[in-house]
């Protein structure tokens, strides 16, 4: 069973800078994150994360995605509802 750790500690994200962008998990752009020229910090979502979170970004993109481009649910909340589902499978 995937945990909400797991998921936290193995996502992949993108440090967008103001001349470059990099990708890692949170910790490893720590660095970046805390730097002056961070312009914006974002997850890959389904596309760049390692294969076992791929399904739980899938369904959280299929699920979170409105008109406007903004976001329902913070990646938290989605998990608690997203894993009662697989403990249904």
């Amino acid at each position: 069973m995937l945990s909400l750790e797991t998921i936290k500690k193995d996502t992949l994200w993108v440090a967008k800078m103001v001349r470059f962008r990099q990708v890692g998990t949170y910790d490893e752009l720590r660095v970046y994150r805390e730097s002056d020229e961070l312009r914006d910090f974002d997850n890959l979502y389904s596309q760049g994360q390692p294969e076992h979170l791929k399904q739980f970004w899938q369904d959280y993109e299929a699920q979170n995605e409105t008109a406007y481009g903004e976001r329902l649910f913070f990646m938290n909340n989605f998990y608690n509802e997203w894993i009662k589902r697989q403990e249904k499978w």
